[in-house]
This record gives structure tokens, C-alpha cells and sequence, in this order.
């Protein structure tokens, strides 16, 4: 039997995880696609200009010389709808 709570066509989300320095956490939530096409798009970006400063997503933004480590993992499916961003880069 399927699952009725999820649709057919609905790609499953993923966190994105910004640890900065000091122990915070930044989290963004999204489509599978969407933060793996994040990851490429930050490696694409720092090998052709170097590092990005500022990463803005709709609801925040991240400072990327305070970050010491990116992670992604699947999202718990009990928890809010995924929200969609735009990436501009500084």
C-alpha cells in the first residue's frame, strides 16, 4: 500500500547544514536536487572566484568565512514542507 501522505511526484527533502565557528548551525531545507545543485554550484563558484562571502537564501543568509563545515542528509519527514530559494552570490 503506498503511503498517501506523500505524492507520487514530490521529490523527498534534504538539509542543508552550515556548522559555523563556534558551534552554531544554519540549516536550509529543500529538495534533494536543490541542495546537491547548492553543493555544485558553491565548488563551481570558489574554483573560478574564489571564496564566496555571503550565501542569501529567502529567509537568511550565511556568512561563508565563518563556516567550518557543509553536510547534507535526508530531512525526518515529520517536520514542515520544504521551501524553495534563489542562491545570490557577494
Amino acid at each position: 500500500m503506498a503511503d498517501e501522505t506523500t505524492a507520487p511526484d514530490t521529490e523527498p527533502d534534504w538539509i542543508l547544514k552550515f556548522t559555523l565557528r563556534g558551534g552554531d548551525t544554519v540549516e536550509w531545507i529543500a529538495a534533494k536536487a536543490a541542495v546537491l545543485g547548492v553543493l555544485e554550484e558553491l565548488q563551481k563558484h570558489e574554483s573560478e572566484f574564489g571564496k564566496v562571502g555571503w550565501l542569501y537564501f529567502p529567509r537568511g543568509a550565511v556568512n561563508m568565512t565563518e563556516v567550518q563545515a557543509v553536510t547534507t542528509s535526508p530531512k525526518p519527514s515529520e517536520t514542515k514542507p520544504a521551501s524553495r530559494a534563489r542562491i545570490i552570490w557577494c
